[in-house]
């Protein structure tokens, strides 16, 4: 390749499909050993294929959403049909046609297509529906960006930008809008940069059309959770209306700069550890702002395995007393924390976990994984230790030493849930009706934490319960229910998928095309340290 290609302006002028295939020529032992010059050359290259390929993927992708709608529009006319005929039998005979009530709807054919390819590219059905939506918008209606794309000019960040920003510009301004965007060259130009000239060209091409996406984006405005990249660190993700932002930021980095001279001021004092950087004070800030003015309510749930025969004990232990006191000196290592469950004042005692279930219950709050400490029994009692990080969902990581201090606060509220090894072959409730009983349906939702469709994350709380064998041949029962949204609720009825599940809890969803893909449920112990 570097014989052929032994410049980064000889890579620009190279056709993409060439430098694919110069590409597959290399091994990484020869790339490991290259110089500075010929690495760059290589680097270069592969950028420009991956461009190329990222504009025949959104062909492919614009392709299979069409195939899927024909065959979504062509199934609509069969059940239309079949219901016609239906209601006609019906009101024939004197009756009242009800076959419509409760019905599950007929999901979007976008949305089909979405969650086909989901599975396939590793992502959310609601990212791929995004993907999707953007490739039929570049493929469709801005042909001069897709050429760019697919000639290896413009990388896929970059294209990405364009779409977003040409979504308010009508149809009819579209040509405009590119016709503008590309009058002057844009090939050096970084993405901030390239996304703010398509604003710009967006808001000449098409004023009015702008002025409606702005309004129709301030009805989106949403503020979203997830982990962060760091262990530890939760990220935050919002649109927030400009002006709103704007005095909301002012706010936080007013308190933020007051942080930061009183460390500076401890700092003059000696004191070397107030050394807060800038985003770290502006996030402390942004916390106090808000716990100042709202009352939150932490509720702990600790989950304990339930032996046959015997209930847990669950041991109050003197608040005074220090950890190595309790376990008669260090134990296995630093992720060996002891919690003190401190449930009252200065006291030692010990509940059956009923008991304590009884005196305690509150709503599901954050998930724990504790286990019994056997060097503890020589006090009495046995008592819980948490072996190290939990990983809480909603909540990302949290350290030993914050479970402790969330215990220890007063206000904690404190639930106990026992593990029943019976619970996964649905034992424990069954029920001769449709609907699942109050219990029932907390613990399908406990134990799926989400949707079953693969890759959707809709939490269980907000989707139905599914028989996966429809009742009555199927029983009301947990190893016979699984969480669904309303979306993927639907495929499994109208858009060709099909789920098995087995007594743990594991199901298999087919595609119309016979792939199969299986999800397992959530755990509490999956989430324990």
């Amino acid at each position: 390749m570097i014989d052929r290609l032994p410049t980064v302006a000889a890579v620009r002028e190279a056709p993409p499909a060439v430098l694919a295939v110069a590409l597959a020529e290399l091994d990484l032992g020869s790339v490991e050993g290259m110089s500075a010059e010929h690495a760059e050359v290589v680097a270069v290259a592969t950028q420009v294929v991956a461009s190329w390929v990222h504009g025949i993927q959104a062909v492919a992708v614009d392709r299979f959403a069409e195939c899927v709608t024909d065959q979504m529009d062509a199934h609509a006319a069969d059940l239309m049909a079949a219901r016609n005929a239906q209601r006609a039998g019906v009101e024939a005979r004197g009756g009242v046609w009800r076959g419509d009530t409760g019905a599950i709807g007929l999901p979007e054919p976008e949305q089909v297509a979405a969650s086909m390819l989901a599975p396939e590219f590793r992502v959310s059905p609601r990212t791929m529906r995004t993907t999707l939506s953007r490739a039929r918008r570049l493929v469709c209606l801005l042909p001069e960006t897709h050429d760019r794309a697919v000639a290896g000019l413009l990388e896929p960040w970059r294209v990405n930008g364009v779409v977003v920003a040409s979504q308010g510009v009508g149809v009819e301004h579209l040509t405009e809008f590119e016709a503008r965007l590309y009058a002057t060259d844009v090939a050096s130009l970084p993405k901030p940069r390239l996304v703010e000239r398509a604003r710009r060209a967006a808001l000449k091409a098409d004023p009015d059309g702008a002025a409606v996406a702005v309004r129709r984006a301030l009805t989106r405005r949403s503020l979203s959770v997830a982990p962060g990249e760091s262990v530890g660190l939760m990220r935050w993700t919002a649109d927030i209306p400009d002006e709103l932002s704007a005095r909301v930021f002012a706010a936080v980095d007013a308190l933020a700069q007051e942080y930061l001279t009183a460390d500076a001021h401890t700092r003059a004092h000696g004191d070397a550890r107030a050394t807060r950087s800038v985003g770290a004070a502006r996030v402390d800030a942004l916390g106090d702002l808000v716990m100042g003015s709202a009352t939150v309510e932490t509720v702990v749930e600790l989950v304990v395995p339930v032996d046959a025969g015997s209930a847990p004990l669950v041991t109050r232990p003197n608040p005074r007393m220090a950890a190595e006191e309790l376990v008669g000196g260090p134990r296995a290592g630093p992720s060996r924390v002891v919690v003190d469950l401190i449930l009252g004042q200065n006291t030692t005692e010990t509940l059956a976990a009923g008991q304590l279930e009884r005196e305690l219950g509150q709503s599901l709050g954050g998930w724990l994984e504790i286990e019994s400490n056997p060097f503890l029994t020589q006090h009495g009692a046995r008592v819980w230790f948490i072996p190290g990080t939990v990983q809480a969902p909603g909540a990302a990581s949290i350290l030993p030493e914050q479970v402790i201090a969330l215990l220890a606060d007063a206000d904690t509220r404190v639930r106990v849930r026992r593990e029943d090894p019976g619970a996964a072959d649905g034992s424990l409730e069954r029920r001769r009706t449709y609907r699942p009983g109050k219990a029932l349906a907390a613990r399908v939702r406990s134990r799926d934490v989400h949707c079953r469709f693969p890759g959707c994350s809709v939490p269980a709380t907000r989707c139905h319960l599914d028989h996966v064998v429809a009742f009555p041949t199927g029983e009301t029962e947990e190893a016979n229910l699984n969480a669904l949204c309303p979306a993927h609720h639907g495929f499994k009825h109208h858009a060709g998928w099909s789920v098995s599940m087995t007594p743990d809890g594991a199901c298999t969803w087919t595609a119309p095309d016979g792939r199969t893909h299986t999800t397992t449920p959530g755990s509490r112990r999956d989430n324990a340290a």
